[in-house]
Parts: structure tokens; C-alpha cells; sequence
């Protein structure tokens, strides 16, 4: 630590002398920063390339147009204190030195790599003065982060991390988030005009708020501990996985004019409501053991839906003009959904291992033998050809019936 801030010392001189800078001056910053390339490894990048340019210049914007654009702060245990210019010290004015020190990563973009350090808590006032665009600190012993005022960043990776509050705020530019496997049991976003892409899955999350992210695209927040979960009000949101969320009985998507594709299998929903989604194409949401109904109408561009393995008893369906696969096998349905007829000529709908009456079995066979039939195609399973038989069988028993009566009566 001592070394560093020697070789701080060196620097903060330099950045406040008013004096040129001669070849002297030059062969103590080039051994000044090879100082801090040994000690803090992990900045090396930026030290080497320093150090191995400055030459014996004479000119100060020489060394501030040659920093490196990008740190890599790989597995360097000395990385944070090097990162805390607000413990170096200087006989002059500090925060001016400070000013001009940092000044050459202005106008740049840079990323820090604190990835699989074992730090505690990250340099807040190292990042705002840093240019910051990608943060990563995932895999570190981090269990708070609060990020704020910092203009330029983008993606910020603080997953793996025993992180029990993530707040972020005034970050006008950050689009990419991931949290995932960490110790979060609440999260709330918001104002955060660029965010396109949300990753917390694998949290033991109980709530999830996400309100005013206009640019949002994607949420991911499979495997958590959610009861409920309402989005509304996200004009981009495309994707949504909340699968695995095994405590999870209510699921209400309003007003996503965007949402293409719903990922929630694996949970324990028992309302499930879709209301005002005209772009959804996916939903999959088998293995809801406690789902006993379901209503799917006017989803103009719902392509296919996966509900196999639910309670399902009941099932409507009206207005899905586009759909093309109904997978809904494994469910205790004892009739054939309400509108099914309704559905396009080429969709197959899957009914295997239901418990369809035999009726309504007949039923459909005797409908799709007829040439002007334009309903969907209907898979039973296992009992298909058997049923299909014992239909024709019996029809074969009239008609032989029906003609020995006709002997009967000519004789």
C-alpha cells in the first residue's frame, strides 16, 4: 500500500507542478507507474502501455492521448486500494491533482473487470471519476451496491455476488443488468430510460417491481421465490421467463404491446390472466399443477401454446386466428375445449393422456371425415386408433344390423 501511494505522490507532484516537464521529471513517472504495474498487476494494462510509450517526451498530452482504453482488473488483491485516489495525498491542492490525474480517461470508455475478486464493496468515487461504460463485478463477496450519477455506463454484470440490495438510480445510459445468483429478496426498477435487458434469476425473490422502463426488452426472473408477479405499462417488452418459480399463484400481463413469447412452466399459478397483448406469438406454461382454467381469446397472433401437465378442467378458446400448436396432453379435461373447432384448418392440438369422453372422441372423428371439415388436427394419444377402430366397428354392427332387419322384413 505504501508503494502505491509513493508512487501516487510521484504522480499528484507531477499533475501540480506548473513547471515543464523534463527528462527527469518523465523517468520518475515511468517509474512511478511501473511501480504501480507490480503492485497492482491487475491495472497493468494500463501501466505497461504507459510506461512503454512515454519515451523521455516532453510533453505532458503525450502521456494523457496513450492511456489505454480499457482496465482489465483481473485477480489483484492490491486493485482496490489502487482504485482509492481518495487516499492518496499531496502537499499541494489534492482535488485539483485528483482533477488532473483522472483527466486522461476522460473522452474515454472504460471498462472495469473486478471479476473473481474477493471485494467487499466497489469504489464509488473511483467510478464516478472514472468514465465508466462496463462494470463487472460478479463473483465477488459484494452485499450492497448502490450506483448513481455515473452518465456513461452501460452494462453492469454483479452477479454471483452475496448481494442483498441493488439500488440504481440517475444512470441514464444503462441498458444491460445482471443479478442473477445472488441473495436478493426484493428489487424494484425504475427510470432507467435505456435498460433493455433485466437478468435476476436464481434470487430468492419475493417481489419485483418494474415501472417507467420504456425501453425494457427483456425480463428473466426464472427460478426466484415470486408470488405474484404484474407487469403493465412496458411498451417494449418482448421476452418474459418467470418458469420455476415454484411459489408463484398469480400472473397478470396488461397492456405489453410488445410481449412476443411468456416463459412461466414450472410454477403454481392458479389465475392466470392475459388481457391486451397483440403481439403474442409463445406462451408456455405447462406443469401448473393448480391451474383449473383457462380462457385464451382474441390473441391475434398467438402461434403456440404449451399447457401440458396442469389441472386444466376447462378450456376456451375464441379469436386465435394464428394458432398452430395447442399442446395440452397430461390434463384431467373431460370435454374438448370451447371453441376448438374455431382454430385454423393446418393447427394440431395435442390431447393425449386427458381424460376426454368417448363422445367427444366419436365426435371428432366423425367431423374430420367429412370433406368440407376445416377444424384442426387432433392428437388422443395412445387410445387414437384404438377408438378410431371401435368407432368404424360399430358403425359396420348397424349397418350389418340394419340389413338383416331389411331380410327380415322382405321375407
Amino acid at each position: 500500500m505504501n508503494r502505491i501511494v509513493n508512487a501516487g505522490q510521484v504522480l499528484l507532484r507531477f499533475a501540480t507542478s506548473a513547471e515543464d516537464v523534463d527528462e527527469s521529471a518523465l523517468l520518475q513517472i515511468k517509474e512511478a507507474l511501473q511501480t504501480i504495474a507490480h503492485v497492482a498487476r491487475g491495472a497493468g494494462n494500463l501501466a505497461r502501455t504507459l510506461t512503454g510509450r512515454i519515451g523521455f517526451q516532453q510533453n505532458r498530452e503525450e502521456i494523457q492521448s496513450i492511456v489505454h482504453k480499457t482496465l482489465h482488473l483481473w485477480n489483484d488483491p492490491a486493485i482496490e486500494q489502487f482504485l482509492e485516489l481518495d487516499k492518496w495525498q499531496s502537499a499541494g491542492n489534492v482535488d485539483l491533482a485528483k482533477q488532473k490525474i483522472i483527466s486522461c480517461f476522460k473522452n474515454h470508455d472504460t471498462s472495469l473487470y473486478f471479476s473473481g475478486l474477493k471485494l467487499t464493496s466497489l469504489p464509488h468515487k473511483a467510478l464516478r471519476i472514472l468514465n465508466v461504460t462496463l462494470l463487472n463485478c460478479n463473483g465477488c463477496a459484494i452485499d450492497k451496491i448502490h450506483l448513481s450519477d455515473l452518465p456513461q455506463l452501460q452494462t453492469l454484470d454483479c452477479s454471483d455476488n452475496p448481494l442483498q440490495e441493488l439500488t440504481l438510480e440517475r444512470l441514464d445510459k444503462l441498458a444491460d443488468v445482471d443479478c442473477h445468483s445472488c441473495a436478493l429478496t426484493s428489487l424494484y426498477l425504475s427510470d432507467l430510460p435505456q435498460l433493455k435487458i433485466l437478468y435476476c434469476s436464481y434470487n430468492p425473490l419475493h417481489e419485483l417491481m418494474l415501472e417507467r422502463l420504456d425501453t425494457l426488452m427483456k425480463v428473466y426472473c426464472s427460478r426466484c421465490a415470486l408470488t405474484r408477479l404484474h407487469l403493465s405499462d412496458l411498451p417494449q417488452l418482448q421476452i418474459l421467463f418467470s418458469s420455476n418459480n415454484y411459489s408463484l399463484q398469480e400472473l397478470t400481463l396488461e397492456r405489453l404491446n410488445e410481449l412476443a413469447k411468456v416463459y412461466c412452466d414450472g410454477c403454481a399459478l392458479t389465475r392466470f390472466r392475459l388481457s391486451d397483448l397483440p403481439q403474442l406469438q409463445t406462451l408456455f406454461f405447462s406443469g401448473n399443477h393448480l391451474l383449473r382454467e383457462l380462457t385464451l381469446e382474441r390473441l391475434n397472433k398467438l402461434a403456440e401454446v404449451d399447457c401440458h401437465d396442469c389441472a386444466l378442467t376447462g378450456l376456451h378458446l375464441s379469436d386465435l386466428p394464428q394458432l398452430q400448436r395447442l399442446y395440452c396432453s397430461h390434463n384431467p379435461l373431460q370435454r374438448l375445449p370451447n371453441g376448438i373447432f374455431q382454430l385454423p384448418r393446418d393447427s394440431n392440438v395435442t390431447l393425449s393422456h386427458c381424460a376426454i369422453s368417448t363422445e367427444d372422441r366419436c365426435r371428432y372423428y366423425t367431423l374430420s371425415r367429412q370433406r368440407e371439415y376445416e377444424g384442426p388436427r387432433i392428437e388422443f394419444g395412445e387410445s387414437h386408433s384404438l377408438l378410431l377402430r371401435s368407432n368404424e366397428a360399430a358403425s359396420s354392427s348397424d349397418d350389418t344390423t340394419n340389413n338383416i332387419s331389411s331380410k327380415k322384413r322382405k321375407r
